[in-house]
């Protein structure tokens, strides 16, 4: 029944729970990268200084609202970047 609604979670991201209720399913997900790029220089970064929790939505699947909750990490680049 779950392997269909796998294929909405984008490249990526890992399920790590299914919460289904009789009105939604909530997926639990959280990135796979251990060292995902810098947004500003493009090179891998491990280190991260907090995480937070983004909740986002999809049209619905059988009648049931899915919501994907991503747990997402706030990074630090040890690069020197300069910044114009």
């Amino acid at each position: 029944m779950f392997s269909s609604l796998l294929s909405l979670v984008p490249a990526g991201l890992m399920v790590e729970q299914i919460l289904p209720a009789p009105d939604r399913i909530t997926l639990m997900a959280r990135g796979t990268d251990p060292a995902p790029a810098c947004p500003l220089c493009h090179q891998p970064s491990a280190r991260y200084h907090s995480q937070y929790t983004r909740q986002l939505a999809d049209l619905p699947w059988q009648g049931r609202v899915v919501e994907i909750h991503i747990h997402a990490r706030r990074l630090r680049c040890g690069n020197t970047v300069s910044m114009r």
